[in-house]
């Protein structure tokens, strides 16, 4: 009998994407994921624009006009219903309250320009909380990637 082995599922953050490199990089990889069959992918997203964006991938809109909520609250009530092995978030951070959430996580570094001095390309509150939760996100996640040799090498 052909016993199918349950497919992998993997849930994708994708919030508070901002044009630039990062939410390039984001949609190239999101648009690889649609070539991999042996995975169901679910993105989650504050952006109504991505429901018809891909074809095999499973994105799941959430409304909320304060990202807090959306990180702290209204995300984890969907994860725990999507139940996934895996959750990539690609923007530094994982939420702190994820880490009661049962999948493993991958937490993806972007860059490292928080943590330097000189450049001083956001806003205080932005770069104290990055500051602060960038480090723990990668204390509590199973696994990080840079996703430059540049910035692994930061």
């Amino acid at each position: 009998m052909g016993d199918k082995k349950p497919k992998i599922k993997i849930c994708f953050i994708a919030r508070g994407l901002t044009k630039g490199g990062v939410q390039r990089f984001i949609l190239n990889l999101l648009r690889e994921f649609e070539n991999y069959n042996d995975y169901i992918f679910y993105v989650l997203t504050d952006r109504q624009d991505f429901l018809n964006k891909f074809k095999k991938l499973n994105v799941i809109y959430i409304k909320s006009e304060n990202k807090l909520f959306w990180d702290y609250i209204k995300s984890p009530i969907v994860i725990n219903k999507i139940k996934p092995d895996w959750i990539i978030y690609p923007k530094n951070i994982i939420p702190f309250i994820h880490i009661f959430l049962s999948a493993r996580k991958i937490n993806m570094i972007c860059d490292l320009a928080y943590f330097k001095k000189d450049i001083n390309a956001y806003k205080f509150s932005d770069t104290f909380y990055m500051r602060l939760f960038m480090k723990l996100s990668c204390l509590i996640a199973d696994k990080v990637v840079a996703i430059s040799g540049f910035t692994k090498n930061d």
